[in-house]
């Protein structure tokens, strides 16, 4: 989400505990379409030091992701319904519920 115009409108410590709060909550929707076969990928996600990212630390987060490690392409998860690119599925399902809960921090 873009907060850049929000900046100015709310104290930023209030923003920055909206922001952690969301993203707390996306971490969590998340993990159902984040890939699982013995759990250490849904488990390694955290915010990132910044507090801007989300992050999942494995060595094979990236291709996880990607859908490939760059020699073998996945097609096939283990779990159903997990799969690459599990932030854009996720945000085209809890976008809404993001925003609401975005907005219902900062007491909109």
């Amino acid at each position: 989400m873009d907060l850049d115009k929000v900046y100015g409108i709310f104290e930023k410590r209030r923003l920055e505990e909206a922001k952690l709060n969301v993203m707390a909550n996306m971490m969590s929707d998340m993990n159902e379409f984040v890939p699982l076969d013995q759990n250490p990928l849904q488990t390694s996600v955290h915010i990132d030091a910044d507090g801007e990212h989300l992050v999942w630390e494995t060595p094979y987060a990236r291709a996880q992701y990607y859908g490939t490690n760059g020699k073998v392409t996945f097609r096939k998860y283990t779990t159903a319904g997990t799969g690459p690119y599990w932030d854009k599925v996720a945000s085209s399902n809890y976008m809404d519920q993001w925003e609401d809960s975005f907005l219902t921090n900062l007491g909109l």
